[in-house]
This record gives structure tokens, sequence and C-alpha cells, in this order.
């Protein structure tokens, strides 16, 4: 998934439902994560960030992540 929040770069990540942080990982949990489930390419919604400001983000893509093989 690719996103920008309030005019900031572009950033990406895959959205997981790991219990710890990882990079490139867009945890669930966190309110960037609940913010980007469901969203589909070009939508834009409010952010609530943890400091209670709201910003803006907005996706501009979406694609699946990566096959990881057999488990």
């Amino acid at each position: 998934m690719t996103y920008m929040i309030s005019g900031g770069g572009a950033r990406s990540g895959v959205l997981s439902m790991s219990p710890a942080p990882a990079p490139g990982r867009i945890l669930i949990a966190s309110l960037l994560g609940a913010t980007l489930v469901g969203m589909r390419k070009m939508q834009k919604v409010p952010l609530l960030r943890d400091d209670g400001q709201i910003e803006t983000i907005v996706v501009l893509d979406v694609s699946p992540a990566p096959d990881r093989g057999p488990a």
C-alpha cells in the first residue's frame, strides 16, 4: 500500500496483524493501520494522530502483499 499523509511524501508498507512492529509493516492495531484497512486507491479520509491532531491521508496505490511461500 502506498499512501501520503497531509501532503508529505509518499510512503509505503504492508498491512500486518503482527503484534510487533517491523520495517515496511503497518500494524493494523495502530491508528494508521486501522484507518487504512479497507481503503481504495485515491480514497482520502481524516487520520487521527496519537497526539490528537487530525490530518488527511490519501491512498495512492494498493497492491497485494508479496507471497511468502508455504508456512
